[in-house]
Formats: C-alpha cells, sequence, structure tokens
C-alpha cells in the first residue's frame, strides 16, 4: 500500500498545496512520527535516507584482519547498506583487490548511529 502524500515539495520546502488537503491531518502525520522517532531515539528521516544514499562505518578489527587491503585503511569506509530494519543496518565486506574472496556480512545497530557508523565521515572521526 502506498502512503498517502500530504505535502508537495518546492524548491527544497514542503507546503499543503493541494485544498483537499486538511492541514490537521498533516500536522497529526508528522507528530505520529515524532512520536515513532522519540520512542526508538533515532531520526528517522535520516536514518532511512542510509538505504538511499549509503553510510561511513569503522571497519571491525575481524574484518580488518581478514581482508587486509588498503581499502580498509584508517577504519573508516562507505558503503552502500544491504538491509535496514529497526534493529539496525547489515552491510558486506569483501576484499577489493581480490574478486576471488568471498564477502562478510556485518550488522551494525541502530543505537550505534553516529558511534560505530554515520551518514558522514566526520561524524565518526
Amino acid at each position: 500500500m502506498k502512503p498517502e502524500r500530504l505535502t508537495e515539495k518546492v524548491n527544497n520546502n514542503y507546503f499543503i498545496e493541494d485544498p483537499d488537503v486538511d492541514e490537521r491531518k498533516a500536522i497529526n502525520k508528522l507528530g505520529e512520527l515524532e512520536d515513532i522517532e522519540q520512542k526508538l531515539g533515532i531520526d528517522l528521516v535520516r536514518y532511512l535516507r542510509v538505504r538511499i544514499d549509503g553510510a561511513y562505518f569503522k571497519v571491525p578489527k575481524e574484518i580488518c584482519d581478514e581482508f587486509p587491503t588498503s581499502y580498509f585503511e584508517g577504519g573508516i569506509v562507505h558503503l552502500m547498506v544491504k538491509d535496514i530494519t529497526a534493529l539496525g543496518v547489515s552491510v558486506w565486506f569483501w576484499d577489493h583487490w581480490d574478486a576471488t574472496t568471498e564477502s562478510k556480512e556485518w550488522f551494525y545497530p541502530s543505537e550505534d548511529l553516529g558511534k560505530t557508523w554515520a551518514l558522514t565521515k566526520e561524524e565518526l572521526e
């Protein structure tokens, strides 16, 4: 089921352009989303954005040991997210210089956002 769109985006700003849309309904939807954010302790828009943009991840020692390539130097890499849930995100690590090696899936909990993974590299440095 496709969610109902209550706003219209114009030049990176949102408006209620449709005269048939009740302003109160849009405010209630935003309020419900904010309630969920507070309950989960995360910014949902920011959190869900990683599925589109990818994110930066601190590379666990086990991964560095298993795939000792220069790609993991510095310990922070940008990866596309394999899967995202309320519990966290999954990514694949592999040896970028040796395509014959098997990849390894790694899970980052949502509560570690800003600690072991983030939307920007600067947040982890």
